[in-house]
């Protein structure tokens, strides 16, 4: 008994590293295209892109989890029922359940890990790519200015008509940081330099124009030299708190000043908590399908059919629910109830051992 139990759990374990090593390094790659581009087009160091991309690992981790289990089940029932392994221990009197424990035990210490994600390390590796994100779009302005684009940053308009590394010709800024002042800023030459923590987009001869927003009154001032300060509102390191970032014990509450978090918050916190549950429902699924005293080689297109339904009910159900829960908070049962329903349904027909 514990030598077979072994055997499938190293099986289970390999093709599980495999594919979820595949997975999140297509997923990463994907999310990471955007800032790709600002190593190749705007001087980001691939240093800072690791900086900023590793902290997504935890969220891709937690949207592919269930999906990796599930392929992992599947193939490794396959390479066992290919190898007729399977049926050699139904031929030793093994019942399907007792055949299944090595993949229960596994799942379950999937399911665990699955869930430290979602209620620790999600949050808190969301917070720090969030904080990397709006630390180097505010403090590494050369990133953002391209050639011929008008770029925005923090209600601060660019134009630079063409660049040289870290110096620029031709450039318009347009500031609106303030409530009371509008600043339209024209140079001939440029700089992004550095000082004291500060970032300042140094001009050179050009002219300031300022208008009052109150009385309308304008202003213009023409200068050979001028440093504007990027990041010069102290709220420019202020940004919205995103679901992601925050622990599911603070979605499914209220702030501080009791005031209700948004619908989607809401909903955010219980997909949290719901959508590890489809690591149980997929693999008892699968196990109560491949499992079964009618098996022959799975030579059936009705085995194959079910196996096509798990898995499209693993991607479906949970979107679903998602965004009708969006709309009417009431539906966030449906959320809880589909993984349970499919759990106990395979579980059932497992314990039967007849689909």
């Amino acid at each position: 008994m514990k030598i077979f139990v072994s055997y499938i759990s190293r099986l289970l374990l390999y093709q599980f590293c495999v594919i979820m090593a595949t997975l999140l390094g297509i997923v990463w790659i994907v999310y990471s295209m955007k800032t790709i581009d600002m190593i190749v087009n705007r001087g980001l160091t691939f240093i800072d892109f690791l900086k900023i991309t590793i902290y997504l690992i935890p969220h891709i981790a937690f949207i592919v989890t269930p999906f990796a289990l599930l392929f992992t089940t599947i193939i490794t029932l396959y390479r066992l029922l290919s190898d007729n392994e399977l049926n050699v221990l139904k031929s030793s009197g093994l019942s399907e359940l007792q055949i299944s424990k090595p993949v229960l035990y596994f799942m379950v210490l999937i399911l665990s890990l699955h869930y430290a994600i979602s209620l620790y390390l999600l949050p808190m590796s969301y917070t720090g790519f969030k904080s990397s994100q709006n630390y180097f779009r505010n403090h590494y302005a050369s990133i953002l200015l391209e050639e011929n684009i008008f770029n925005s940053q923090s209600k601060v308009t660019f134009y630079v008509y063409k660049k040289h590394e870290n110096t620029y010709e031709g450039i318009v800024v347009y500031d609106g940081r303030s409530p009371s002042v509008s600043k339209f800023i024209s140079a001939q030459k440029g700089a992004i330099i550095k000082n004291d923590g500060m970032t300042f987009f140094q001009l050179y001869n050009g002219t300031h124009q300022e208008k009052n927003l109150k009385t309308g009154q304008v202003s213009i001032l023409y200068f050979d030299k001028y440093s504007l300060n990027l990041v010069a509102n102290d709220k420019a390191d202020v940004r919205t708190i995103e679901p992601q970032e925050k622990f599911v014990w603070q979605l499914l509450s209220t702030d501080p000043e009791g005031v209700k978090i948004s619908n989607q918050a809401r909903v955010h916190g219980h997909f949290r908590i719901s959508w590890p549950l489809y690591c149980v429902s997929s693999i008892v699924l699968v196990l109560s399908v491949l499992l079964t005293k009618r098996y022959k080689q799975m030579q059936s297109p009705v085995q194959k059919i079910q196996l096509v339904g798990i898995v499209l009910l693993t991607v479906i159900l949970p979107m679903l629910f998602h965004n009708i829960a969006i709309h009417n908070l009431y539906f966030i049962p449906l959320m809880y109830l589909s993984p349970l329903l499919q759990s106990f349904i395979g579980f059932y027909k497992l314990r039967r051992g007849t689909v």
